[in-house]
């Protein structure tokens, strides 16, 4: 399992370097099998150039399905949980 701890991703780079950094661990622990889950704690907002840079690139190069049962999330806001469910809906 892949972990990573999005507010302390988000300290040391702007939106799109840090969905770039999330998308770089997806793209390498995903296709082995693996699961990745992102722990929010402490992260109030998400806006769309993180998530477009992270899951929205994911999606796109390899499609929503491969993402299903292999990304997870923990101690997240549930206003970011419907962000990002809405969102998913969007692009799919």
């Amino acid at each position: 399992m892949c972990k990573i701890i999005i507010k302390d991703i988000l300290k040391d780079n702007d939106y799109p370097q840090a969905g770039g950094y999330v998308f770089d661990v997806m793209e390498k622990c995903i296709p082995n099998g693996e699961t990745v889950t992102l722990n929010m704690e402490g992260v109030e907002v998400l806006p769309s150039m993180f998530l477009n840079a992270s899951i929205g690139r994911y999606v796109e190069k390899y499609g929503i399905a491969s993402l299903k049962g292999r990304l997870s999330f923990e101690k997240i806001l549930s206003s970011l949980l419907e962000r990002i469910k809405d969102y998913l809906k969007r692009i799919s």
